[in-house]
């Protein structure tokens, strides 16, 4: 009703939509009452709504005054997430989605509305937010508003930044410099904006070494023909666990070819199957080798893959590649090695070789089994009851045991283990 009621007054009265959707964030602004999870969905869904109402006819018939009421919007996100259950992050999601229409009004209300005005409102909910909402704010208005904004908003960085007291040179948590590092990613995000890969660069540098985006610089050098520029960068990177490492080694891959150093490129590529069994830099190192000499290495590659030291990234890498007598091999020679809680792996994985190799196939299910049922996963008996199924099925199929349990000596050897597993057993009984 209320976004029916703001529609037509948008056509005929666009003064009456605004005061329609003011009243209702004045109603949310004076709340006090907690909202409990169970009220929460209904509660996003109507500011979801409120925030349709600013963006559909309102936003056609004045955008000036529709970008307003979304700051206003915006604003209520302290005021709301501190008095919401909002686990689901329901919440953030709206007021950062509020954002980016912000940005969009802004691009439509000008030149009515001078874009530094709607980019210094944006700039000024960038520094308050401490939820994390807005943190995409100023990238989104740099975009949206021309040159003479983002000039605008850059100078207003740059007097912030040199207005910040001395960093403390002995504070392990660093945490004297998360003001500078705010101001510091909004830099960053205008440079991105302008297309200024100089001035990007300058941004991330100033982080220091284990906080800079090295993979971000790097790809942005590439991208504008400095490959030199972008191996040097990667040649700098520290060791952080926060950083993308694959890509990171990927960017290093290709900014070698770009510079024509196709031995060094193609060692980084086997480098990076050795260490990580990875299968996209292995399926271009081979596509770079002469006819026959890849054949060669793939074999090779092949028994790397299957004598790695941990079974699960060795059964990935020959399923995906795919190897799959090598997977069937590997599953029965190591079955007792697998953890039957990798269901994301163990599943297609059994899934995929049990026409090939039935034996293996089962072994892989009863892990899975097993497990829910020794760890009493209620959550995963129906799971459990169809490999079991699966199991009855290729039991048929198998000659030879080699020394495992047959399908009915493991399904008894269940019933003595489980009895009292009545979830589990109603379902596989239904089987």
């Amino acid at each position: 009703m209320r976004m029916l009621r703001v529609a037509l007054a948008s056509h005929t009265d666009p003064d009456a939509a605004v005061r329609e959707i003011d009243t209702r964030i004045k109603g949310l602004r004076r709340g006090k009452g907690f909202v409990d999870w169970n009220k929460m969905a209904a509660f996003a869904r109507d500011l979801g709504t409120l925030c349709e109402s600013i963006e559909g006819p309102l936003a056609e018939a004045d955008p000036a005054a529709a970008l307003g009421l979304m700051f206003e919007v915006i604003d209520l996100a302290p005021t709301l997430i501190e008095r919401c259950d909002d686990s689901n992050g329901r919440l953030g999601d709206i007021f950062r989605s509020a954002c980016e229409s912000a940005a969009a009004l802004a691009a439509r209300a000008a030149p009515g509305l001078p874009p530094e005005k709607s980019a210094q409102r944006a700039y000024r909910v960038y520094l308050a937010d401490g939820y994390g909402v807005a943190d995409d704010i100023v990238a989104a208005f740099a975009k949206a508003l021309d040159d003479k904004g983002r000039s605008a908003m850059r100078s207003w960085i740059e007097a912030d930044l040199g207005q910040l007291p001395p960093v403390v040179p002995d504070d392990p948590s660093a945490r004297s410099r998360l003001p500078e590092w705010k101001l510091l990613g909004a830099l960053a995000a205008v440079a991105d904006a302008a297309g200024d890969v100089d001035a990007y660069c300058a941004a991330q540098q100033r982080f220091g070494p284990r906080v800079r985006d090295d993979a971000g610089m790097a790809q942005r050098l590439l991208d504008a023909g400095r490959a030199m520029e972008a191996l040097a960068v990667l040649d700098a990177a520290l060791p952080n666990p926060a950083k993308d490492v694959l890509a990171l080694a990927d960017l290093r891959i290709a900014a070698l070819d770009a510079l024509g150093r196709r031995e060094d490129a193609q060692a980084g590529r086997w480098a990076e199957f050795t260490r990580f069994l990875r299968i996209e830099p292995f399926r271009d190192f081979l596509k770079r080798l002469p006819d026959f000499e890849d054949v060669v290495k793939e074999q090779e590659a092949l028994d790397i893959a299957t004598a790695n030291t941990d079974p699960h990234k060795a059964l990935e890498f020959l399923i995906a590649w795919p190897e799959l007598q090598r997977a069937g091999a590997l599953a029965r020679a190591k079955c007792e090695a697998f953890d039957g809680n990798s269901y994301w792996l163990l599943t297609p994985a059994a899934d995929a070789i049990s026409a090939a190799d039935p034996l293996a196939a089962s072994l892989l299910y009863r892990r899975m089994i097993d497990f829910a049922l020794e760890r009493a996963r209620a959550s995963r008996y129906g799971h459990a009851a169809r490999h079991l199924a699966s199991c009855g099925w290729l039991a048929k199929t198998i000659t030879d045991w080699q020394g495992h349990p047959p399908h009915d000596a493991y399904l008894a050897g269940l019933r003595q283990r489980h009895p009292r597993k009545a979830g589990f057993w109603s379902q596989a009984n239904a089987g």
